[in-house]
């Protein structure tokens, strides 16, 4: 089984088990088998004898079920004395992938990653994990899931780290994952780093689409980038992307938060003769800037072409329009 040949592979790595630790693993099996895994604490040869080596011989045991694996892995970690190595995390991580578990696999990562005492650079974790398989679609599959929980855990270096290792490798890179790593970043206001790695994904020749731009560009216009978040809409215009409705919405909130109203409506003009239709939340947009400049006739109007247009008003239409309202004191 691959689980079989990863440990032996790691085997080659590190010292080989001695009959000692096989018979210890066979003890920890047996109750893992027959018995409640909280037995395990009771037992002296459990705190004593235990160690990377019977860890690794338990958790590639084909004969534990995985969810046996997986309680003794959550038993190990609340142990302050034996608690699972890298090489246990990698040696688990391969039964749940190979049966599809991937959520499981996902939280043995989140493991690894929160854990401070296992920090390590990326490329020694994927150095390893290639070094003990030759299951080239593991270890690619692997990568995305390990650049996917850095991302998560906000570890932004360490995501990146592994996404240039893939792309060095020539591994696919799913924009999915390059998504969790953008929005993650807009949400820690570290635009600086996500725009460069925006760059990096166009420089890695990722299938990008609409999702990763309009991010981006919420980003850059809540920092007041307007402008920036116009050049990158345009130049990917070049490369055959095209805005969609949401992004459009995004640019014109960027310019009338920033008071950039008839910019605004230069990019509603171009959105429209693109052939998408204006959402009532960009007449919203437009009529809450305009009242930002106390243009509130204008504002009126833009509401009341909305409605004319067969749009439903929103409440923050009507928020608008007692503003309106109340400014022309006529409330």
């Amino acid at each position: 089984m691959p689980s079989q040949k990863f440990i032996r592979a790691f085997s080659t790595i590190y010292h080989p088990p001695t009959n000692s630790h096989q018979h210890t693993a066979s003890i920890i099996a047996q109750v893992l088998r027959y018995s409640r895994v909280e037995f395990l604490k009771n037992i002296p040869l459990f705190h004593s004898n235990l160690n990377s080596h019977v860890i690794q011989l338990d958790s590639s045991n084909p004969r534990l079920p995985l969810r046996s694996c997986l309680d003794f892995f959550n038993i190990l970690r609340e142990n302050p004395i034996n608690k699972p190595d890298l090489v246990a995390h990698l040696t688990l991580i391969r039964r749940p992938y190979d049966v599809g578990k991937f959520t499981d696999v996902q939280f043995v990562l989140n493991c690894n990653a929160s854990d401070v005492n296992l920090r390590t650079s990326v490329l020694n974790i994927v150095s390893l994990v290639e070094d003990g398989t030759d299951d080239l679609i593991f270890v690619e599959e692997l990568s995305g899931m390990l650049f996917c929980v850095y991302a998560d855990n906000g570890m932004f270096e360490e995501a990146i780290g592994v996404f240039d290792h893939m792309k060095n490798i020539g591994f696919k890179i799913h924009e999915k994952c390059c998504i969790m790593l953008l929005l993650a970043l807009n949400r820690c206001d570290k635009m600086d780093m996500s725009f460069s790695f925006f760059r990096r994904m166009v420089g890695a020749n990722v299938e990008i689409t609409v999702f990763s731009i309009t991010i981006v560009i919420d980003g850059l216009c809540k920092r007041g980038e307007v402008e920036k978040a116009k050049d990158l809409m345009e130049e990917l215009v070049t490369r055959g992307i095209e805005p969609n409705v949401v992004t459009y919405s995004t640019l014109i909130n960027g310019y009338c938060i920033n008071g950039m109203v008839d910019e605004a409506l230069k990019v509603k003009a171009t959105m429209e003769h693109k052939g998408f239709e204006p959402e009532v939340v960009t007449y919203n947009t437009i009529a809450g800037g305009l009242c930002k400049l106390k243009r509130f006739g204008e504002a009126k109007r833009w509401l009341f072409t909305m409605i004319e247009r067969g749009l439903t008003p929103s409440m923050s239409t009507f928020n608008t329009l007692i503003t309106i309202i109340s400014e022309e004191g006529n409330l």
